[in-house]
């Protein structure tokens, strides 16, 4: 009966640390987060920071999982090439500048251990500890001024894992996906996880409705007037621009599932209207 009750302690023990010891990687295809940058000086000047994991590249003899950013309303795109040892738990990034890899992050650090980032600047690991977040049991690591989340990284800027390091911007993670699965989104910051600010639109019901609905997008202006809509791939690559003055209607049935966004720009606006859809 000891023998017993011995091997069943052992048994969860050994279940218990090995859930306990499971990692969540960081690089892997589909992730997708988008963050909402808010300028410190002038809070009322914010942003949209779309990043998204697709695709592999070679760089001399390894292999890199490719970041690409959008920045919207600017449609300007960046990529970054990630690698992750999953062994020691640390993400790299190559740095185009200086032609090696830099810590991005090291989610084997331990409390009260200091982190270097590439950014110039350290600081200390204050707390530890497994959270459920995100739709998966954690590993959460706390910074006085970053929060990382494992598999995620910095809750305060994916690409910065000290957010003091840089200054002129708060940042903050308005929604996570994967495989175009909504796993979190912060609704106190927006109600919509690509949120367009900073654009001095004129009320849409005094000069027209656009929208996405059943493989369609939709323009229908309140009014006669010429006006030009454009629409890019989640990367920023054109794929359709087309001229009317009236109602529009662009079957988008031919396009793969994944993120769009569209442009429509006339000069009775006082700037281009731009917005984000999903084609599911």
């Amino acid at each position: 009966m000891k023998i017993k009750i011995v091997l069943a302690v052992i048994s969860i023990f050994i279940i218990t640390d090995s859930f306990s010891q499971a990692y969540v990687p960081f690089v892997k295809e589909g992730k997708e987060w988008s963050e909402l940058i808010v300028n410190a000086f002038n809070p009322n000047n914010k942003s949209i920071a779309d990043y998204r994991m697709q695709g592999d590249t070679v760089i001399g003899i390894k292999n890199y999982k490719k970041l690409y950013v959008v920045y919207l309303p600017s449609l300007f795109t960046e990529i970054n090439y990630l690698f992750e040892d999953t062994n020691s738990k640390r993400v790299f990034f190559y740095d185009t500048f200086t032609h090696h890899d830099s810590l991005l992050y090291d989610f084997k650090i331990s409390i009260g251990e200091n982190f270097s980032s590439f950014q110039s600047c350290s600081d200390s690991v204050i707390n530890k500890y497994t959270e459920y977040f995100a739709g998966k049991l954690r590993t959460k690591i706390v910074y006085p001024s970053s929060i990382w989340y494992e598999g995620i990284g910095n809750i305060y800027g994916v690409m910065r894992p000290i957010s003091f390091c840089t200054t002129g911007a708060d940042i903050y993670l308005l929604c996570y996906f994967e495989n175009d699965s909504l796993l979190y989104h912060n609704s106190a910051l927006s109600d919509s996880c690509f949120l367009i600010t900073n654009i001095n639109e004129l009320p849409k019901e005094q000069f027209f409705n656009c929208y996405y609905s059943e493989n369609t997008l939709y323009v229908k202006p309140a009014t006669t007037f010429n006006y030009k809509i454009i629409l890019y791939d989640i990367f920023g690559r054109k794929l359709i621009e087309r001229t009317s003055s009236g109602n529009l209607e662009l079957n988008l049935s031919f396009l793969p599932k994944g993120f769009y966004l569209y442009e429509v720009d006339s000069k009775v606006l006082i700037s281009s209207k731009r917005n984000k859809f999903i084609i599911n």
